[in-house]
């Protein structure tokens, strides 16, 4: 049963319980995040969702995110709607030396504290969801330099020897 979001969890005491919350949220809940985007926040849908790792016996969690975040190209530098469905499922271990017993399916997750922040949680995703060059998808930008070949033809009718150099490096590149 989905329950609302709480400021912070405790994640053994969740787990346990097998606790599940499920929310939609605007992304203006998210600040840091809204630095990172262009245009009108929109809604993030959210599944957060606390069980025991069988093997190991952690804590762990399934966050599941879905929205489109709102970017500017950077070959177009237009506005455009990113996409973003990700899945994340982590066993949250009480030491980095306990990493070597979860199993690889899991990202283990060192809990420093005895409660989560599912909201810093949540934001922490979702800027790691922010490509790193954010491009829309479509036809590839073809760029055209049309000065500088203007400036070779200009250069070869200056010097004739421009010229030869220019075929014989075309030369070179057939054989």
């Amino acid at each position: 049963m989905a329950r609302p979001l709480p400021d912070l969890i405790e994640p053994e005491h969740a787990a346990a319980q097998q606790r599940h919350y499920h929310i939609t949220v605007s992304q203006a809940q998210f600040p840091r995040l809204m630095e990172m985007l262009v245009g009108a926040p929109q809604d993030v849908d959210v599944a957060l969702r606390f069980f025991i790792e069988p093997e190991s016996g952690f804590p762990a969690f399934e966050l599941r995110y879905r929205c489109n975040l709102g970017l500017t190209c950077q070959r177009t530098l237009e506005p455009y709607n990113e996409p973003v469905d990700q899945t994340l499922t982590a066993v949250l271990i009480p030491s980095e030396g306990a990493a070597q017993i979860v199993p690889e399916a899991y990202e283990p997750w060192l809990l420093e504290t005895r409660q989560l922040n599912p909201w810093q949680l949540i934001e922490d995703e979702l800027m790691l969801s922010v490509p790193l060059v954010p491009k829309k998808p479509g036809e590839p930008l073809v760029w055209q330099d049309t000065g500088q070949q203007e400036a070779a033809e200009e250069e070869t009718q200056a010097n004739p020897f421009a010229a030869l150099k220019t075929m014989m490096s075309e030369a070179g590149k057939k054989s």
